[in-house]
């Protein structure tokens, strides 16, 4: 969940940037968002280093003093671990530059600006250089007061210009970055608010099942063309027995489990492209992310959450959402992909941008 763990306008922060300095809680998060995660890439770098080094630059000194004309082979193969190795040390680096810059003497400057949607995530404007959020912060959109370090160009803290807070400007910035990062338009969502897919929504829904479909063919046909190849260059059929035939089965198997679950996907989504209808649900969002897998195969998967029912989204759409806020979200009703979102107005509250 993108969190409220640093709050950017704590009174307490913005207090204490006022007058060049940083406030202990503030410390205490910045630390851990750069400080101990900077030395830990860089520890992960180095032994993912060391251990390449010490157990192919070994085998390569092996081979070398054998004679063995492949030695080369070992020192190719170190390659992409260096490079993952190198990244995360480069990685730990930049981490902890930007923290030293933080805690260096008279770093930190003011500016007065506004935070917009750009390059798929939340920018602060100012005459100047463009300003990064904390990993663990999110802000409305809108004129603000920022307090930012100087080279590192990240807000530590902000203050809304309330004299030229336009509420009504600020939620059309974020519905504009709303658009931007789900793909739609303002087109797009009048259809959907009549419970309706646009024109180019349908469109796009039936070519990305088109994609599907041919991914299904040629899934389905690559185990028959390996198969068919097998065959003619062992002879032909009458050469071929069972035990030949055995591993292709097994791989034909997985194939058809496969081009099922495409198939079933593509009825689905040809359904939902031909319908043409959306249901709607309004709320206040909340955000969830889920981390599945291990390794490699380690995935982190995001969510909205509006009155109970969760929804899956891209990372920019996680990140261009403003948790608390009141929105209307259009989705497809069989396999809940959002396809607009609105943010709305609380009859509760004064403005739009108000926390609950």
């Amino acid at each position: 969940m993108r969190t409220a763990a640093y709050d950017i306008t704590d009174p307490d922060f913005v207090s204490a940037n006022r007058y060049g300095q940083l406030a202990p809680k503030q410390i205490e998060v910045l630390k851990s968002t750069y400080y101990w995660p900077g030395l830990l890439y860089i520890g992960l770098g180095l032994g993912i280093a060391a251990c390449m080094v010490l157990m192919f630059g070994g085998m390569a000194l092996s081979l070398l003093s054998e004679g063995d004309d492949e030695w080369w082979i070992s020192l190719i193969v170190m390659i992409f671990p260096a490079l993952i190795g190198g990244g995360l040390v480069l990685g730990g680096a930049r981490q902890l530059w930007i923290w030293f810059r933080i805690n260096a003497t008279g770093s930190l400057a003011t500016g007065e600006g506004r935070l917009v949607w750009r390059r798929n995530n939340y920018r602060g404007v100012v005459d100047g250089p463009e300003l990064g959020l904390p990993v663990a912060a999110e802000l409305p959109p809108g004129p603000y007061r920022f307090f930012y370090v100087a080279g590192a160009n990240l807000i530590l803290s902000a203050e809304p210009l309330k004299l030229t807070l336009d509420p009504h400007e600020s939620r059309a910035e974020l519905a504009r970055a709303l658009q931007e990062a789900l793909d739609f338009t303002p087109d797009d969502l009048s259809a959907n608010q009549t419970l309706q897919l646009s024109g180019r929504q349908r469109t796009n829904l039936i070519m990305g099942t088109l994609g599907l479909a041919v991914l299904l063919s040629v899934l389905f046909l690559f185990p028959i063309v390996m198969f068919l190849g097998f065959v003619v260059s062992e002879g032909g059929f009458g050469v071929v027995d069972s035990s030949d035939m055995m591993p292709f089965l097994c791989f034909g198997g997985i194939m058809l489990i496969v081009d099922g679950v495409i198939l079933l996907t593509i009825i689905a989504n040809g359904r939902e492209a031909f319908a043409g209808r959306v249901e709607s649900i309004t709320g206040h969002l909340d955000e969830t992310s889920e981390v599945r897998g291990s390794g490699k195969s380690r995935r982190t998967y995001y969510y909205y959450v509006i009155d109970g029912q969760k929804f899956q989204v891209t990372p920019a759409a996680h990140k261009a959402s403003i948790e608390n806020l009141r929105y209307r979200l259009f989705y497809l009703p069989r396999s809940k992909k959002v396809v607009s979102i609105e943010p709305i107005p609380d009859p509760h509250l004064s403005s739009p941008f108000d926390r609950p």
